[in-house]
């Protein structure tokens, strides 16, 4: 799955400091997956710093932000991002949002 990454160029701000790969879930149903990875980042501030400048950058829109995660939409994409910090690795989650949650008013 690592070597999937390259077909979307659109996810490539949010692996910044990557060091490692651990796979994930592939749903086919939902066309969603996940994955962790460790990255070179010790302190959490640091890193997400960094991944909020590359993510709006690249028309990512940040609609949830806490101490030790992120969410981020772009299009169709959702993009939830995790840190665990005494592991020093990130878990990635993307999905699909669905046209009601992007418009709550229908």
């Amino acid at each position: 799955m690592e070597s999937d990454l390259g077909k979307y160029p659109d996810f490539q701000p949010f692996l910044v400091g990557k060091t490692g790969f651990y796979p994930g879930v592939f749903n086919f149903d939902t066309n969603s997956f996940s994955f962790s990875f460790p990255v070179s980042f010790t302190y959490v501030g640091d890193y997400f710093r960094e991944i909020d400048s590359r993510a709006i950058k690249g028309n990512w829109t940040l609609v949830n932000s806490a101490e030790l995660n992120r969410v981020y939409v772009k299009n169709m994409d959702r993009v939830s991002l995790f840190y665990d910090i005494e592991k020093n690795v990130v878990l990635f989650i993307r999905d699909e949002r669905h046209k009601k949650s992007i418009n709550q008013s229908e």
